[in-house]
């Protein structure tokens, strides 16, 4: 979870939420504190570290499918994409997805997932470029959820289970993120990052008419983010 600025034409809105620390022995983005969280708060907006889609409201589960892209790390830096539940209107994000880590100079790809303000939890099972995964980010109620990301092509799944106290179940996100320290992060090329299939609570995405936000650094934006057609959209990536 990180500070969150959100820019309108009238308005430079600041959220700051903290930032989460590893739960893995592993640094946690940035070098500092790697924390997968932002929160938009107008349903057109731009962002320092989110691109994507957020839907308001109530809701208890969000899948989304995707295919890693290669990542250039010819900028040192960390992206993610992932999905997840809450973090808009609350202080609480409950999330699974990847990294694609740059800031040694080499790409790796870490699977991962948070319930902020819970550190977040890196996993060992292997994911590369070109393969496609599968998140779930589902709340069971009483405070409590389940998170599977299935890597297709590679054959494995992994499910977990915690409990997030303060949860609101208020919105659901696909997203991706610049990682880092700072407010505005490097965001390492990934070319573009296509998410299919995308439900929430079982509806197809668009059915809820999410807001779309993209990585803006000052008046430059870093991503663009295609237009959402049923459960089907891109992000693509414009400057690190």
């Amino acid at each position: 979870m990180r500070k969150f600025t959100v820019l309108s034409a009238a308005v430079v809105l600041v959220t700051t939420a903290g930032i989460a620390s590893p739960a893995a022995a592993q640094e946690h983005h940035g070098g500092a504190a790697r924390g997968h969280h932002g929160a938009p708060h107008h349903r057109t907006h731009q962002s320092s570290n989110w691109a994507g889609y957020v839907a308001g409201g109530t809701h208890k589960t969000v899948v989304t499918t995707w295919v890693n892209p290669e990542v250039d790390c010819s900028t040192r830096g960390i992206v993610s994409w992932w999905d997840g539940i809450d973090g808009q209107d609350s202080n609480t994000v409950e999330q699974i997805g990847v990294d694609a880590n740059c800031e040694s100079g080499s790409l790796r790809y870490e699977p991962w997932y948070e319930l902020y303000p819970q550190d977040s939890v890196y996993f060992d099972e292997p994911t590369d470029a070109g393969d496609t995964m599968t998140a779930t980010t589902a709340y069971d109620g009483g405070h409590r959820y389940t998170m599977t990301l299935a890597d297709s092509t590679k054959g494995w799944s992994k499910t977990f289970h915690g409990t997030a106290s303060g949860d609101q179940d208020v919105d659901a996100e696909v997203i991706v993120e610049a990682i880092g320290s700072g407010d505005i992060p490097p965001c390492p090329d990934f070319g573009t990052v296509s998410f299919s299939q995308t439900t929430v609570d079982d509806r197809a995405f668009a059915e809820y008419g999410p807001g779309r936000t993209d990585l803006v650094r000052e008046d430059t934006p870093l991503t663009a983010t295609g237009d959402l057609n049923g459960g089907d959209f891109s992000v693509r990536w414009l400057h690190s």
